[in-house]
């Protein structure tokens, strides 16, 4: 684990620091935030936000943790905030951090990896991730973002990453203000360049 060999300090929710102390890491290590409760540890601002997902799991005594599942934005340096999901299903509150925080970049989940579904057994299948390739596209529309990273998928080439792109690219051509999409490759660095200061002291 990171945190353990490096000593690395981790942001999280309560539930994932009862998880996190339970297998050994100090909590010192560990700073338990929520939505709304912004925190700068090691010299980055980090802000909490609304997901709408779940975050449970087992601890190792075998009990439950259920807690508040979180979606970050993350003040890299001026001009870069970095905005993580969290897993989230779209909701119309999205407009409404994009407006308050003004994410720049961010990833966005699209997609369920189809090369590991079957490693669960359940009744039935799973027809979409979260957000499928459209809610995708919007969400990734009201936040605002310049670039997006869709996400949630092992193969790039798959048909949601296709989709989400033509989705972005027929509101673009409608005239509507949607971000870059940027498909990582494994393996591959990409730098960006933070954008001109648009006015809203954030950083």
């Amino acid at each position: 684990m990171i945190a353990r060999r490096t000593g690395a300090p981790i942001i999280c929710g309560g539930e994932v620091k009862a998880f996190l102390t339970a297998k050994g890491i100090p909590a010192e290590q560990i700073r338990a935030t929520t939505w709304g409760i912004c925190v700068e540890v090691a010299g980055i601002k980090v802000q909490p936000v609304e997901c709408h997902h779940w975050s449970q799991i087992y601890l190792p005594n075998g009990t439950f943790a259920s807690g508040v599942p979180l979606a970050f934005i993350i003040y890299v340096e001026p001009g870069v905030r970095f905005y993580h999901y969290g897993d989230t299903a779209i909701f119309s509150d999205l407009k409404l951090q994009g407006e308050l925080y003004r994410p720049t970049i961010g990833c966005i989940g699209i997609a369920n990896p189809q090369e590991i579904l079957d490693r669960f057994t359940m009744p039935g299948q799973m027809l979409t991730a979260e957000m499928n390739p459209r809610e995708g596209a919007l969400a990734a529309e009201w936040l605002g973002l310049n670039t997006v990273l869709p996400c949630h998928f092992i193969n790039p080439d798959c048909p949601e990453v296709i989709e989400f792109a033509g989705h972005l690219a027929a509101a673009r051509k409608c005239g509507r203000k949607v971000p870059e999409t940027l498909v990582m490759q494994p393996g591959r660095w990409e730098e960006l360049h933070p954008i001109k200061p648009d006015g809203f002291d954030l950083d």
